[in-house]
C-alpha cells in the first residue's frame, strides 16, 4: 500500500512534531495530500514547512487552516511557493492575516507558476491587504478558484476585486459566502462580470440583497456569457427579488446551476420560477432547501417541470407531503412521482430524468 493522503488535523501537533514530519517530507515521494488544519503553529513551524516545500517534489495539495498562521511564518510558506512547482491546492481559511500577509501571498501569486487554488476564508483580510492581493490576480496566469468567504468587504475592496475580474484571464471560481456584501459592492462585482470571460462559478450566499442588489445581478446575467454555478443561499431574496432574477434567467443561455436555498418564497415567487422553467433551456440544478414551501407550492412548482430540462431538483426540508412514499417503477419518459399528492403535476413531464430529493432526503433515478 502506497500513502497519498495523510489527515492529522486537530491532532495538537507542536512545532517539534511538524518539523520531523516536513523533515520526513523532504525526501518522501509518494504523499499529495496533507491536511494540518485545526493545529497550531509559530514561526518556527511554518520555516520547517516552507523547508519542505522547497525540498518536496510530490505534494499538490496542503491545508493549514486555523493554524495560528503569523505574518513572518506566512512569509517564510509564501517565499517556499515562489520557488515550487508542485504545489497547487493551498488552504489558509480561519487564520489572522493583516496588510504584510497579504503582501507576502501577492508577491508568491506573482511569481508561482503552479499553484491553481487558494482559500483565504475568515482571515480577517484588511482593505489594503486585499487591494495588494487582488493587483498579483490581475497579472496571475494559473490560479482558477480563490475563496474569499467571511471577510467584510467595503466600497474599496470590492473595487478591488471588480478591477481584478476585468484583468484576470484564468480565475474560474469565485467564492463570497457572508462577506456582507451590500448593493453597490454587488453592483461593482456585477459590472466586471458582464465583461469577464472566465468566471463559471460565482458563490455570494449568506449576504442580504435588496431589490436594488437583484437588478445588478439580473442586468448581468443577461450579459455573461460563461457563468455556469450561481449560488444565492441565504440571501433573504423575496417575491420581488426573484422574480428579476427568473426574468433575467429567462433569456440567460449558460448557467446551468442555481442555488437558492435558504430563502421564503411564497406562491408569487413560485409562479416566476414556472415561468423560467416554460423559457429557460439550460438549467440542469435547482436546489431550493428549506424556503418554506408548502404542498400547494410544491405542486405548482411541478407542474412546470414538463417545460424544462432539469435533471435534479432539491426540495429538502420544505412541508412534507401527507401521503406516504409510493412503490413505483421508473417511467420511460421521466420517474413517477414520488408521492400520490404529486401524482398529477409530474405525469405529464417528459423528455429526461429527473431526480427529486424531498424533505425525506429521497433520490430516484
Amino acid at each position: 500500500m502506497v500513502l497519498t493522503a495523510l489527515l492529522l488535523m486537530k491532532c495538537g501537533i507542536g512545532p517539534e512534531g511538524l518539523s520531523e514530519l516536513c523533515s520526513a517530507l523532504e525526501v518522501n515521494t509518494t504523499l499529495t495530500e496533507l491536511y494540518l488544519s485545526f493545529n497550531t503553529f509559530d514561526d518556527h513551524s511554518l520555516a520547517s514547512v516552507g523547508k519542505m516545500l522547497r525540498g518536496n517534489k510530490v505534494l499538490t495539495s496542503l491545508h493549514l487552516g486555523d493554524c495560528g498562521t503569523v505574518p513572518e511564518g506566512l512569509s517564510e510558506l509564501c517565499s517556499a511557493l515562489e520557488v515550487n512547482t508542485t504545489l497547487t491546492e493551498l488552504g489558509l481559511s480561519y487564520n489572522t492575516f493583516d496588510v504584510h500577509s497579504l503582501a507576502s501571498l501577492g508577491k508568491m501569486l506573482r511569481g508561482n507558476k503552479v499553484l491553481t487554488s487558494l482559500h483565504l476564508g475568515d482571515c480577517g483580510t484588511v482593505p489594503e491587504g486585499l487591494s495588494e492581493l487582488c493587483s498579483a490576480l490581475e497579472v496571475n496566469t494559473t490560479l482558477t478558484e480563490l475563496g474569499l468567504s467571511g471577510y467584510k468587504f467595503d466600497g474599496h475592496s470590492l473595487a478591488s476585486v471588480g478591477k481584478m475580474l476585468r484583468g484576470n484571464m484564468v480565475l474560474t471560481s469565485l467564492l463570497l459566502q457572508g462577506c456582507g456584501i451590500g448593493p453597490e459592492g454587488l453592483s461593482e462585482l456585477c459590472s466586471a462580470l458582464e465583461v469577464n470571460t472566465t468566471l463559471t462559478k460565482l458563490d455570494i450566499s449568506g449576504n442580504t440583497f435588496d431589490g436594488h442588489s437583484l437588478a445588478s445581478l439580473g442586468k448581468m446575467l443577461r450579459g455573461n456569457k460563461v457563468l455556469t454555478s450561481l449560488e444565492l443561499q441565504g440571501c433573504s431574496i423575496g417575491p420581488e427579488g426573484l422574480s428579476e432574477l427568473c426574468s433575467a434567467f429567462e433569456v440567460n443561455t449558460t448557467l446551468t446551476e442555481l442555488y437558492l436555498s435558504g430563502n421564503t418564497f411564497d406562491g408569487h415567487s413560485l409562479a416566476s420560477v414556472v415561468q423560467l422553467f416554460t423559457n429557460n433551456q439550460t438549467l440542469e440544478k435547482l436546489r431550493l432547501l428549506g424556503c418554506g414551501l408548502d404542498d400547494d407550492a410544491i405542486c405548482s412548482l411541478a407542474k412546470g417541470l414538463e417545460h424544462c430540462k432539469l435533471k435534479e431538483l432539491d426540495l429538502s426540508d420544505n412541508s412534507s407531503p401527507e401521503e406516504e412514499l409510493l412503490n413505483f417503477p421508473v417511467c420511460s419518459r421521466i420517474i413517477q412521482p414520488l408521492l400520490k399528492r404529486w401524482y398529477d403535476c409530474l405525469e405529464a413531464s417528459s423528455g429526461h430524468s429527473l431526480a427529486i430529493r424531498t424533505s425525506l432526503s429521497f433520490v430516484y433515478h
